[in-house]
């Protein structure tokens, strides 16, 4: 069996440390104060504004959605997504395996599994996530197998054969990270992002 999609979602760390140790009364708070302006000069002028009332806003709260953190939470996710699927031979959008193998090529030596696209583990645990650019409201990346890997990746693709897929399972892996970055921004509790290359070897 290939990774679970709770599993994937945990691999993308959206929340920090410190705010993991907060107790729900800990989290920011936002308040209005009802602040009542009398007029305190003894004149005439003062005298004819009467009483005043003024609504002062006060927060403590942090709205953090970047954009940069929700294309590394996802990236990472999905770089585990892919990484387990190759390994387990499943498809990535979760539809069943991936075709067998023929027995000659089972056969071959240095072989370190039976199931398609996972031969020594190097193509698994290779797949790279490039830096993030952008702004804290658009960013982008793109995940990308290891260049040694693309020709064989294209020969498998047209053999009907995908290792990269933001389909089915993938796409649930996807909805769930988002969900949890939006959540983790409304309650100042997301970390920051790392814009940085990844590889999925790296993912825990």
């Amino acid at each position: 069996m290939g990774l679970s999609t709770r599993k994937a979602v945990q691999s993308a760390r959206l929340s920090s440390k410190e705010a993991r140790k907060r107790a729900p009364e800990d989290l920011p708070h936002s308040g209005v104060i009802l602040v009542d302006e009398r007029a305190t000069a003894r004149t005439k002028k003062h005298a004819r504004q009467g009483l005043s009332s003024t609504f002062v806003g006060q927060s403590d709260f942090s709205f953090s959605l970047d954009a940069g953190l929700l294309v590394d939470a996802l990236t990472t996710a999905l770089l585990a997504w892919y990484r387990e699927n190759i390994r387990s031979g499943d498809k990535p959008d979760g539809s069943g395996k991936q075709k067998d193998l023929s027995d000659k090529v089972k056969r071959q030596q240095g072989r370190a599994s039976q199931v398609r696209g996972f031969k020594t583990g190097f193509f698994s645990n290779t797949i790279r996530r490039s830096k993030i650019t952008g702004s804290t409201v658009k960013a982008q990346s793109r995940i990308v197998p290891d260049p040694r890997r693309n020709v064989f990746v294209a020969q498998e693709a047209k053999r009907g054969n995908s290792y990269f897929s933001v389909q089915g399972a993938a796409s649930k892996v996807i909805q769930e990270v988002t969900s949890e970055f939006i959540a983790g921004g409304l309650q100042n509790a997301n970390r920051a992002a790392n814009t940085g290359e990844e590889t999925s070897g790296e993912v825990r």
